[in-house]
């Protein structure tokens, strides 16, 4: 039996290598940012997940009877891991390009109605700098054992001489 990956997930996937993307590229490919990553990936996750407990206290609360009314557990189910896929999202762009302001939510409106003002808001509200998550001394441990051979260059066809040709 096989079972076919869920579109958020494809969706989480291409989520996090655009945080790789945008986390390595703009800056210099080095063994700090990668080593960053990780740890990056970790906080944007807990945000994501904040986010995520937002919504299912909103579930629970009087607020959202009229939204559930007569929607089956699996649409309810379907909505919970749609807002927190959309809010991995937001909290990555969030990172990565904080803006300046976040709107503000709108009362009457459900949680994925509004995923931006609610994962922004917490994102914004810890932003922390990506690549400062990483640990110089355990860059140095890493650098340090790394085996450091020197690649030489294939001989060109010039340099093997006639009896090559």
């Amino acid at each position: 039996m096989t079972i076919d990956r869920q579109p958020q997930t494809r969706t989480r996937d291409l989520t996090i290598r655009g945080l790789a993307y945008g986390f390595l590229w703009p800056g210099v490919l080095d063994s700090s940012n990668l080593l960053a990553f990780p740890r990056a990936l970790d906080k944007a996750e807990v945000r994501a997940s904040e986010a995520a407990r937002l919504y299912g206290r909103w579930e629970r609360h009087s607020n959202a009877r009229p939204y559930l009314a007569g929607m089956p557990p699996r649409q309810r189910q379907a909505h919970a891991r749609d807002f927190r896929a959309a809010a991995f999202q937001v909290v990555i762009d969030t990172l990565l390009y904080p803006p300046n302001t976040v709107p503000q939510t709108q009362s009457g409106l459900p949680p994925w109605a509004q995923v931006y003002p609610l994962a922004a808001g917490i994102a914004h509200y810890y932003w922390f700098n990506p690549t400062a998550e990483a640990n110089p001394d355990e860059s140095a441990r890493i650098l340090a054992a790394a085996d450091r051979r020197h690649a030489t260059a294939a001989a060109t066809p010039a340099q093997r001489g006639p009896a090559a040709a």
